[in-house]
């Protein structure tokens, strides 16, 4: 698409709405493409509410940033229903889970800002926890689903690659050191 364009003489900016809230402050919208189609309209993407921002001349990074945040929301609800499916079969509601699930939420960004700077660096310590001990809290989330009659297809999934990196002698590393099995896992 990049060499269509830039043989073509475009002029192209694309851009994906992160949170739908189009004319709210809350908005955010990224943008890649023409830097220059970007500083020409930039006055009329702001009117369109919120954090504009600009990712860089290839016209494709706005979209590969909606799909990698999508991935993070989708695949971490799948999580959460779950949960709720699991604590229902134990007479918990899904209410009563919540105020205790925001503080597990509540951990999650700055485990994420640490788990970016290990990726980006290819250096994955396991100081505080490992793919060994992880293998082993998943076990036990596989067990009580399974003993209670939920299903276990998306932490089997989650397990598997664990247990992948472990079996590639990755134990005593980091979570994140997943992400490079995921980025060269074999493709169907």
């Amino acid at each position: 698409m990049k060499k269509c364009i830039a043989e073509g003489g475009f002029n192209y900016l694309d851009g994906t709405i992160i949170v739908p809230a189009i004319g709210q402050p809350e908005a955010s919208i990224l943008y890649s493409g023409s830097e220059n189609a970007y500083l020409t309209h930039q006055r009329t993407l702001m009117s369109l509410g919120g954090t504009a921002s600009y990712l860089g001349t290839d016209p494709g990074s706005a979209a590969a940033y909606d799909v990698a945040l999508l991935d993070i929301f989708w695949t971490s609800m799948t999580g959460y229903i779950q949960a709720f499916a699991l604590a229902s079969v134990e007479n918990i509601r899904a209410t009563d889970l919540v105020p205790y699930a925001r503080n597990i939420i509540g951990m999650m960004p700055d485990i994420m800002a640490e788990f970016a700077n290990q990726v980006d660096n290819g250096h994955y310590p396991g100081i505080d926890s490992n793919l060994i001990s992880t293998e082993v809290v998943m076990d036990n989330v596989i067990h009580a689903s399974k003993a209670r009659g939920i299903d276990v297809g998306v932490p089997d999934a989650a397990k598997s690659i664990v247990r992948q990196a472990i079996d590639l002698g990755y134990g005593k590393q980091d979570f994140s050191r997943l992400a490079e099995l995921f980025r060269n896992r074999p493709r169907d």
